[in-house]
């Protein structure tokens, strides 16, 4: 089956982490209040993720705007 006869939607890629199935809206070690409760992340990939969103300003101001919107 090629591309244009599947049917399976597209999944995102996560422009933080760089990881399909999930979209940087959704992403927990950004925003700690669209975590599961329970769920507890190390701070190893928290922090890799904060440098990732500092080196890069588009992703900064993208990150921005959803904390704003929350």
């Amino acid at each position: 089956m090629d591309k244009e006869t599947s049917c399976k939607k597209p999944t995102p890629k996560c422009l933080a982490c760089g990881i399909q199935g999930h979209s940087i809206w959704d992403y927990w070690y950004l925003f700690k209040d669209k975590r599961p409760v329970g769920v507890i992340i190390g701070d190893v990939r928290i922090n890799r993720a904060l440098k990732k969103v500092e080196k890069n300003k588009n992703l900064t101001n993208q990150v921005t705007k959803i904390r704003l919107k929350e």
